[in-house]
């Protein structure tokens, strides 16, 4: 009898038992084909190939789903996932870590388990991953949600952070700008790693050891990076979060970037030219054939954004966009109302929804669409489609539909793996596909040296600054002093958490509905000189007013997420929000936003809200995707949202892990502030803080919010030794502090400039007191930090 019929019996057992148990037919499907595939190497001691079994049935395009698995509670949020050499595949999850699978044609595994969860004992990897990469040496890039990014090579692996010490164990090196990371993209051209981050791009050149930053002082539209995809030239088309689309070629070195935008109010046609919307979710390149039936460096970008698919053509040139069917509930719930339109297109020719989280490109150039409530599409392009033509037929993958698609990768002559924000991963196969099979180490170990060479060395940590540089940097900091802006974006901050108290709201602070006794109540602090205040407005939508435009909740009187903010008087955190009862309403309606007037004195201020999808791995929790904008003084939201044009614009989004998202402002004014749904699921906010920037004497009268003794926990006061003041980065920290340095040229380079001085102080030994106190103007948290906060909550509960 074959030695391998036991092993396969209970394998083919397994997929049986998965089979019958999974109510979607193509699950069903993919069951039995693997079974059969199975019972066909019983007595012959070999593995059938895919050109000994019988041609599907089915005509034309008809994916198979062949497996699907989803390993432990906690790892069914996938978010990312990276092909690698081998048949390796490299899955990133929220609050799962990564997971190592491999692929290999015709051969299967002696055990059911086809993954393992690569072991966090002993390594710096992240527990939540949202961005993942395979280099040209085979190490893997992993993005994480506060720490930069994590390299793993062999059985080695580093944390690459803005600054060194971050991360629970405080191991980490110089590495990217931005502690959050949301893609990774390897250059075909010199195997260069491009790390999009929330402080723009980092760029690692594995030849050179090298490390180069791209901001929006070098020609970028925003610093919040949410996708990258590299053409086969070598031109890299960078999405951004709220800004649309960047594009840079190798031909100057990247010195140079084009634009492509998009209009903040969503057109009313189902098609046309440009970009639907400036909010990019993801970008994939799909090579087009020449006349001669060659490949060459002719492509098609498709761009998928939060109201539709943008495809390019001419390398770029030129854009067109189709909207998904939905597209005509959201005019019908617009305000105003828009004008009679022509009826809806064939279905053919539109996408099941708007919303585009994922793209993946087979080699024929079939495009694989992802959603957050529908599931995928197939675009099957048409032949000789132009900008000005129909892009092919859409076909919606009814195996996946209601699935939210965080992820998609293609991996040639093999199939295509999905990823499910909740239900894991699905392997598909096509027609034209043969097939393979997931497999792993038959002990149930991962095993890295069957996978990665043992020579491929760790990346080279980002160097310490030399006071050369350091000059230079003060310099362009002394060229760009101006008058500061009305408003600006700020960017986010992923480190801080729920540990608010000191760092923000030293002039106003409102934490929404939060304390044990009433539901509906909230702690409202004011400190510092000067009166501030954020009052909460009227929604200028009219067909809201019937059930509500506000609403408050208290979730969890007592939490124990460092995420959840704590609240003082409670003395414990606590998690509630105000929200704008968006889910009373139906969801694709224009509305209702929450609405506030802020007031601020005169000076420079920082307004931040702070978000936290604490159930955002439940239900519709899922899909929420918010907008903030800052509207100069008008006299109602009304005016502000028909007359006014936005003075600063940013997007919050996966912030499962809690999020403050910042604005400058200029005072004395009064703005309208919109917090908009963005066609999501109850915008809701957990807190607002103002904090003024710019004064002679900035670092007093921290001890007056309403009589908390917050003096306690301040940035440490410094009596730096004349070496110290002597030196080129303690010059240029000062330089950064002084109210010119707001102006928009100096704003460009703020934290690039304050994180080569920060770099260049560890490098040279300054005081711990001094980096803790720069950290803390970081907003970037090491581990002792975080106890030290533990530690002054403790006393302030005793008082």
């Amino acid at each position: 009898m074959n030695s391998k019929l036991p092993n396969l019996l209970l394998l083919s057992s397994q997929w049986l038992k998965t089979a019958r148990s999974n109510p979607q037919p193509a699950a069903r499907w993919g069951g039995f084909v693997a079974i059969l595939v199975i019972l066909a190497t019983i007595g012959t001691a070999r593995i059938v190939s895919a050109r000994q079994l019988p041609p599907p049935r089915s005509a034309g395009f008809v994916p198979i789903k062949l497996l699907h698995f989803a390993p432990a509670d906690n790892a069914r949020m996938t978010t990312s996932i990276a092909v690698g050499n081998d048949g390796n595949v490299w899955i990133g999850t929220e609050s799962g870590g990564v997971w190592h699978c491999v692929i290999q044609s015709g051969l299967i595994g002696r055990v059911p388990i086809i993954l393992k969860n690569v072991s966090r004992k002993g390594l710096p990897l992240p527990a939540n991953v949202y961005a993942a990469a395979v280099d040209h040496a085979n190490r893997i890039w992993l993005g994480s949600l506060r720490h930069g990014i994590c390299v793993i090579s062999g059985i080695r692996a580093r944390l690459y952070s803005p600054i060194a010490g971050l991360g629970p164990d405080s191991r980490s090196v110089n590495g990217p700008l931005g502690d959050r990371i949301f893609a990774v993209a390897v250059s075909p051209i010199d195997g260069s790693v491009w790390i999009g981050t929330d402080c723009g791009i980092a760029r690692y050149k594995p030849k050179t050891r090298q490390w180069i930053y791209y901001t929006t002082a070098d020609g970028l539209s925003s610093d919040a990076v949410s996708s990258l995809a590299f053409a086969p030239d070598g031109t890299l088309f960078v999405g951004l979060a709220s800004a649309g689309l960047s594009m840079g070629s190798p031909r100057d070195h990247y010195r140079s970037w084009r634009h492509v935008g998009g209009p903040l109010h969503i057109p009313l046609t189902p098609s046309g030219r440009g970009l639907p919307c400036p909010y990019v979710n993801a970008i994939a390149i799909a090579a087009a054939n020449s006349p001669s039936g060659k490949r060459d460096h002719a492509y098609r970008i498709y761009v998928g954004t939060d109201d539709g698919l943008a495809i390019g053509t001419e390398n770029g040139r030129r854009w067109m966009y189709i909207r998904g069917s939905n597209y005509i509930l959201k005019d019908e719930y617009r305000y105003p109302p828009p004008p009679l339109k022509s009826r809806l297109p064939p279905p053919q020719t539109l996408m099941s929804p708007d919303y585009v989280t994922a793209l993946g490109v087979e080699p024929d150039g079939t495009i694989w669409i992802g959603h957050r409530t529908t599931g995928v599409d197939i675009l099957t392009p048409a032949a000789g489609a132009s900008a000005a033509a129909a892009p092919g037929v859409f076909t919606p993958l009814k195996a996946l539909n209601g699935h939210f698609i965080s992820a998609i990768a293609v991996v040639p002559h093999r199939g295509t793996l999905v990823g499910t924000y909740g239900s894991g991963v699905y392997w598909f196969k096509t027609s034209r596909s043969p097939l393979s099979t997931l497999i792993h180490d038959a002990t149930g170990h991962y095993r890295p040296r069957a996978a990665l060479p043992k020579s491929a060395s760790l990346p080279k940590p980002a160097p310490a600054p030399t006071p050369m540089q350091l000059a230079r940097m003060m310099q362009a900091v002394k060229a760009g002093f101006g008058a500061p802006p009305t408003a600006a974006v700020l960017g986010c901050d992923w480190s801080t958490q729920g540990d608010w108290l000191g760092h923000y709201g030293v002039n106003f602070a409102r934490l929404c509905c939060g304390t044990t006794e009433f539901s509906d109540a909230q702690e409202q602090f004011f400190g510092g000189k000067g009166r501030c205040e954020i009052i909460r407005e009227k929604s200028p939508y009219p067909q809201f007013f019937n059930q509500g435009d506000w609403a408050c909740y208290l979730a969890w009187p007592n939490s124990t997420l460092r995420s959840t903010l704590y609240f003082p008087d409670a003395r414990m955190r606590v998690e509630g929000e105000w929200n704008d009862a968006g889910g009373r309403y139906p969801r694709l309606t224009d509305g209702p936003d929450m609405w506030l007037d802020v007031r601020i004195p005169r000076g420079i201020y920082s307004l931040a809200f702070y978000y936290h999808n604490k159930d955002g791995q439940r239900g519709m929790n899922k899909i929420r995707d918010y907008v903030a904008m800052v509207y100069p003084g008008a006299k109602n939201p009304t005016y502000a949202l028909q007359h006014e044009k936005p003075l600063a614009v940013t997007r919050i989004y996966q912030f499962f892990g809690g999020e403050y998202c910042r604005f400058l402002l200029k005072g004395p004014g009064d703005y309208q502030v919109r917090l908009k749904r963005n066609y999501g699921y109850w915008m809701s906010v957990q807190g607002m803080f103002l904090d003024r920037l710019s004064r002679r004497h900035l670092g007093t009268d921290y001890d007056h919010l309403d009589g908390l003794p917050v003096h306690h926990y301040r940035p440490p006061n410094i009596l730096p030794t004349a070496k110290i003041k002597a030196s080129a980065a303690w010059r240029l920290w000062r330089l950064t502090r002084q109210s010119g340095a707001w102006g928009l040229a100096d704003l460009k380079i703020r934290r690039q400039v304050r994180i080569a001085a920060y770099r260049y102080a560890v490098a040279h030994h300054f005081p711990k007191l001094l980096l803790r106190r720069w950290r803390w103007e970081l907003h970037l948290w090491n581990h002792n930090d975080s106890l030290r906060f533990d530690s002054l909550m403790r006393k302030l509960n005793n008082r």
